[in-house]
């Protein structure tokens, strides 16, 4: 339906004269990236009220995006799934800071923050199928990916230590752990 959608619409720009055809593909799948960022920054926020974290799932988000873009990890094999899947993480950060499991338990979720750290230090960069990193690109992202987690990780020991900055620490360890685990998953396929 989406693909219907999005061919409908790039064909009535080509009609119209502002698209060439030649540009179809890459235009059809930027609207497509688009239109699933736009779902997946609303999910975001509603999984943000839902639980009634706005700003952590914010923070979360501040926080894991930029690392899993330089540290890589598992990729979903379509962009639906891709969204399906930021989805599902969004709504498991929401939950375990609602629960209070982190905050109940800081050093063993500290812990688990500095496992996930290491794995993320040994184990950055991974690359994607589509898109193979270079020996100097594999280098970069290696470099900025400990730069950003370990900036993280300093910014949540200081934050941790005041009551109104423990949810956003919280947040940090909470997407610490997940990208680990992508890179573990990534390691499994």
């Amino acid at each position: 339906m989406l693909d219907r959608l999005l061919s409908g619409l790039v064909g009535r720009q080509i009609a119209d004269g502002r698209l060439k055809e030649e540009d179809r593909e890459l235009y059809e799948y930027a609207y497509q990236l688009l239109i699933l960022q736009t779902v997946n920054i609303a999910v975001m926020l509603a999984v943000g009220i839902v639980f009634s974290c706005l700003l952590p799932v914010l923070v979360f988000a501040v926080v894991y995006i930029p690392l899993r873009s330089f540290a890589g990890g598992y990729h979903a094999s379509t962009p639906g799934r891709c969204a399906l899947l930021s989805a599902v993480m969004e709504v498991s950060a929401a939950w375990l800071l609602r629960s209070g499991i982190v905050q109940r338990w800081t050093l063993p979720a500290f812990l688990a923050a500095a496992a996930a750290g290491i794995i993320i230090w040994l184990k950055a960069p991974v690359d994607a199928k589509n898109r193979p990193l270079t020996a100097q690109e594999e280098k970069d992202y290696r470099r900025k990916a400990r730069v950003i987690w370990a900036g993280q990780l300093v910014i949540s020991l200081i934050l941790i230590r005041f009551p109104a900055g423990r949810d956003a620490a919280s947040m940090v360890w909470i997407a610490h752990w997940m990208q680990a685990g992508m890179l573990l998953l990534k390691e499994r396929k």
